[in-house]
């Protein structure tokens, strides 16, 4: 293979990209690793699953399909849908479309769109149907201004129920093994695993291995995944008998990369919440949980989980922002053995039964939760955090999405943007703002509204200055903008600290109004 400048790649051992979308190449025979450029950049996103298909208790989930282009020139959408076998298998194929600068697309139903395209994809008639989508986005101004993300829900009481989901990038795929904490399975929630291949040829091989309080259980079948496929295990943790746990996966065999991912269903609404894996081996930096809520509607518990082979403490601090003018910080601590997971329902309850002056039950409390794991020595070590916020649902159940602990340094510092947001007789969606540093300065951020059909830029936000560790909530963000759909770009004005940014698309236009409330958190895209 010949490079620039009559260099040549003998042998090459292995393919890497970096968070630009810059593709590597490593030579073994020189020893040498080679950048590989393009005229034209491209972005890969594999979409976990796309469904129409009919669920426990008769719910019939669909998906909605987000792809947007944020650069200045127009694109080429080329999808790959390869239809799982747990659902006939039928109707593969490839479709493509263009998609402009600045714009963001959007398809209430995937399946819906891909049978407009032609595809062979039996109707819903004939039964359930559903698969994986490989998106690839050609003729970028840059490889990360290609985004693609996926909500899916079923009607549900009042209105809908779901989750959202990113489609990850081929950095993000997993090359050798993948944690999946917070997995629980009571007469509440149970607990699905799903699967998919990244590869373009070959069968992986995985095998998957329970873990609870330091007790293990390896299911004895491995899981098989040809190029793109997906596979679903339903309700994993009642094979061991666990009641809580985590899932390592790991690659026995074959030439990956693959992704995993688990999503907590509630037995009494089918309303899921999506959990992403994380790396085996983690920073022992302080981990963000964007927020714990506690209000008349709604209340968080809390996930903690330590896979190490010694007791570890939990260090809590909380950053309470809305019920007072100013923040307010609370300090606690939760002890965990050796492999341990808790989940800890009423979190901010648990605060006032240690005696921290959190204030009445009755009240509307949130704000971003930061959490250090420390061994008995008090040196960092690593652990995992997350939330879910629920509602509960008329009907018996809830409705509730899952916000995962972020490593300070994996938040924004100078920009992030959000995607897929909109408001309308369906849904609303609400934008969220935390300065990631407790311990530092304070942080001003601002965001710009853009319409989706060219990217023109339509509004901008007030300056919000926010103290270290503080959270904020803007309600219905493109409701002062009389926009449907949309995206946002938040920005960093002064300040030294890194920020998160998310947003939650909630069902119904209102709170307290049509629809279930539940929400489907959307995590920002493409940090700077």
């Amino acid at each position: 293979m010949g490079a620039r400048g009559g260099r040549t790649i003998d042998s090459v051992t292995d393919l890497g990209e970096d968070a630009r979308g810059d593709v590597y190449v490593t030579d073994s025979a020189g020893g040498e690793v080679f950048r590989l450029t393009t005229t034209t950049p491209s972005a890969m996103r594999l979409v976990p699953i796309i469904l129409d298909a009919t669920g426990r208790g008769e719910s019939r989930f669909s998906t909605e399909l987000v792809v947007a282009n944020r650069g200045a020139s127009t694109a080429t959408i080329r999808a790959v849908y390869t239809p799982a076998a747990l659902f006939g298998g039928a109707g593969g194929g490839t479709v493509s479309e263009l998609i402009g600068r600045g714009q963001q697309k959007s398809w209430p139903d995937a399946l819906a769109w891909l049978r407009f395209k032609g595809l062979p994809i039996p109707d819903a008639s004939q039964g359930s149907q559903g698969g994986t989508l490989r998106v690839e986005l050609t003729g970028l101004v840059s490889a990360a201004d290609g985004v693609v993300l996926a909500r899916t829900t079923t009607p549900s009481g009042p209105g809908r129920a779901g989750l959202a989901y990113p489609a990850p990038r081929a950095q993000d795929l997993v090359a050798e093994t993948a944690v999946l904490y917070g997995l629980r399975e009571t007469t509440a929630d149970r607990t699905n695993l799903a699967f998919l291949s990244g590869a373009t040829a070959g069968t992986t091989t995985l095998r998957i291995t329970l873990v609870s309080g330091g007790r293990t259980f390896v299911l004895p079948e491995t899981v098989r995944l040809d190029p793109g496929e997906w596979v679903q295990l339903d309700s994993v943790l009642a094979r061991a008998g666990f009641a809580s746990g985590w899932a390592v996966v790991e690659r026995l065999s074959g030439p990956g990369p693959f992704w995993a991912y688990a999503v907590f269903n509630d037995n009494g609404t089918s309303d899921g919440s999506y959990v992403a894996p994380v790396h085996p081996v983690r920073s022992v930096a302080t981990q963000v949980v964007p927020v714990v809520v506690e209000t008349s509607a709604f209340e968080s518990e809390l996930v903690l989980a330590n896979p190490g082979s010694s007791p570890v403490t939990a260090r809590l601090l909380w950053v309470e922002s809305l019920a007072a003018a100013s923040p307010r910080r609370f300090v606690a601590a939760e002890a965990l053995g050796a492999g341990e997971q808790k989940i800890l329902p009423g979190f901010v309850d648990r605060l006032r039964a240690k005696g921290l002056p959190v204030g009445g039950r009755g009240g509307s409390y949130a704000g971003a939760l930061f959490v250090t794991f420390e061994n008995a020595s008090g040196r960092a070590v690593q652990g995992y955090a997350g939330a879910r916020t629920a509602s509960p649902a008329p009907g018996g159940g809830a409705y509730g999405l899952f916000t995962p602990g972020a490593s300070v340094d994996d938040c924004a510092f100078r920009e992030a943007w959000l995607f897929g947001l909109r408001q309308d007789e369906s849904v609303r969606t609400n934008l969220a703002l935390v300065n990631a540093d407790p311990d530092g300065g304070s942080v001003t951020l601002r965001y710009e509204i853009f319409e989706p059909s060219g990217g023109r830029k339509v509004g901008t936000s007030r300056d919000f200055v926010l103290g270290p560790g503080e959270w904020v909530q803007i309600d219905r963000v493109l409701r002062a903008y009389a926009l449907q759909e949309g995206y946002v770009r938040v920005f960093r004005v002064s300040g030294n600290e890194r920020f998160l940014a998310y947003a939650v698309v909630n069902d119904g236009p209102a709170a307290g109004g049509t629809g279930t409330d539940d929400g489907s958190f959307v995590p920002m895209e493409a940090a700077e």
